[in-house]
């Protein structure tokens, strides 16, 4: 099961003036996608990895060894930034 990114749960205008539109389209669409991407690409016919919910997934990746190969441009994964940055 290969695992998606969820849309935004607010239009990416809604924190304007202090964070513009384009810069939440270009995080959301381009920095949170490439950590979905890249998970899918590592967990990519690891059968016990593939089968696992999000919520499993994250749960475990202090044991999973694919960590390494996930970008390290941020602390956060997708969902916890965001819950920081709703409206």
């Amino acid at each position: 099961m290969a695992f998606t990114l969820p849309p935004l749960p607010y239009d990416v205008a809604a924190l304007e003036p202090h964070i513009d539109a384009k810069t939440m389209e270009i995080h959301h669409t381009k920095h949170h996608q490439a950590y979905i991407d890249n998970v899918n690409k590592a967990i990519k016919n690891k059968a016990d990895l593939e089968k696992k919910s999000v919520e499993d997934f994250t749960a475990t990746i202090p044991a999973v060894p694919l960590v390494a190969a996930l970008p390290r441009t941020s602390g956060d994964l997708p969902d916890v930034g965001r819950a920081r940055r709703c409206p």
